[in-house]
């Protein structure tokens, strides 16, 4: 991928070009959020010329694709205190919830079709696992709090 045309190329420093794919194996398929705090707790240098724009306490977007049979590593995930959304791109695959103070509230989501999602909020734990290799796109974000 490039930027073509003299006008776009005066965009340049507005905008961060690449393959969600390959930029985003580094952090676990992440692809936008905070990536300077990711880096640095991992102690690798941070070069953000290249991360650009995708570096952001705003917003974290996956770019998920996971193998036929694949379970999430390390079990259920706490609650990251952000509200998330998973839509399914391709394949069939599987999203455990549980209430994080309630752990016999349990349930599961599949989504088997292109476009279905599930979108939860902050107080959930998770776990995943692919059916069939599958394509998965996650965003989470801090949710709005409200002034009494």
């Amino acid at each position: 991928m490039s930027l073509r045309g003299q006008p776009l190329a005066k965009l340049a420093d507005k905008l961060t070009v690449g393959n969600a794919a390959e930029d985003s194996t580094e952090f676990r398929h992440w692809l936008v959020g905070d990536i300077e705090s990711w880096k640095s707790s991992r102690s690798n240098p941070v070069d953000l010329q290249h991360i650009g724009l995708r570096n952001t306490k705003d917003l974290e977007i996956k770019w998920g694709v996971h193998p036929a049979g694949e379970v999430r590593s390390g079990g259920w995930t706490g609650s990251s205190g952000k509200r998330g959304i998973s839509i399914l791109l391709r394949g069939r695959f599987v999203i455990s919830f549980r209430a994080a103070q309630d752990h016999e509230s349990a349930g599961e989501v599949c989504l088997s079709e292109l476009g279905d999602y599930v979108l939860w909020n902050e107080a959930l734990e998770h776990n995943w696992h692919s059916v069939d290799e599958s394509l998965v796109l996650t965003v989470r974000w801090m949710p709005r709090t409200t002034s009494s």
